[in-house]
């Protein structure tokens, strides 16, 4: 009946908009994770590109934390090299990084957290740090390569996981649509739109 349908329209055009908005939060999550990803697969890689293990001038640097319960931290020498660990977004990729240079450092013979008076710690970078001349140089490329390979399987999954999720709220908006449209014309008025949520999730696959 008709007083029926003057409740449906609005309950099903509302219950339409936050399911259109969920579906653009869910995009912009998914891009954004999609991003970091990208980002740190660039870097892993140019990180693969730089470490040469013939040239046997790679340096790690084992440094204690600045207070007693901060762990200690394997880091490059080279500051190229750290800076674009630095670059990193992703703090579980970082650390897997950070666990890689640990597990390749080999201290050097009798060497030690290095001793400075604190004055001089204050502007020296190796201050409470031991530096290794000799880490196992294969070991940190091994390990970066599975890094590599899993942020590509990552990346790729959560890929086809916006895909999916497009369709799904494209599929589900469509639906909506014509099911306003169908009661608003037995009231005799125009089809009813979904918003603009509609318009979003459309646009999400021109862009992507």
């Amino acid at each position: 009946n008709m007083g029926k349908l003057q409740v449906e329209i609005p309950t099903l055009r509302e219950a339409s908009r936050k399911y259109g908005e969920s579906c653009v939060d869910d995009k912009r999550a998914l891009k954004e994770a999609i991003s970091v990803m990208s980002n740190d697969s660039v870097i892993i890689w140019a990180l693969i590109d730089k470490v040469d293990c013939n040239t046997e001038t790679l340096m790690l640097m084992h440094c204690r934390g600045n207070h007693s319960r901060e762990p200690s931290i394997v880091k490059f020498a080279n500051h190229s090299l750290h800076n674009q660990v630095g670059k990193l977004h992703s703090r579980k990729v970082a650390e897997r990084v950070h666990r890689a240079l640990k597990k390749s450092y080999r201290p050097a013979q009798g060497q030690s957290f290095a001793q400075t008076p604190v004055a001089e710690a204050a502007s020296n970078e190796t201050a409470g740090c031991s530096i290794s001349d000799s880490p196992v140089c294969q070991l940190i490329l091994d390990r970066f390569h599975v890094i590599a390979a899993a942020l590509t399987d990552k990346m790729r999954e959560t890929q086809r996981k916006l895909q999916h999720r497009m369709d799904e709220c494209t599929a589900r908006l469509a639906f909506d649509k014509v099911m306003m449209a169908e009661r608003a014309a037995l009231l005799g008025g125009r089809p009813a739109e979904v918003g603009d949520a509609a318009a979003l999730i459309t646009s999400s696959r021109e862009e992507g």
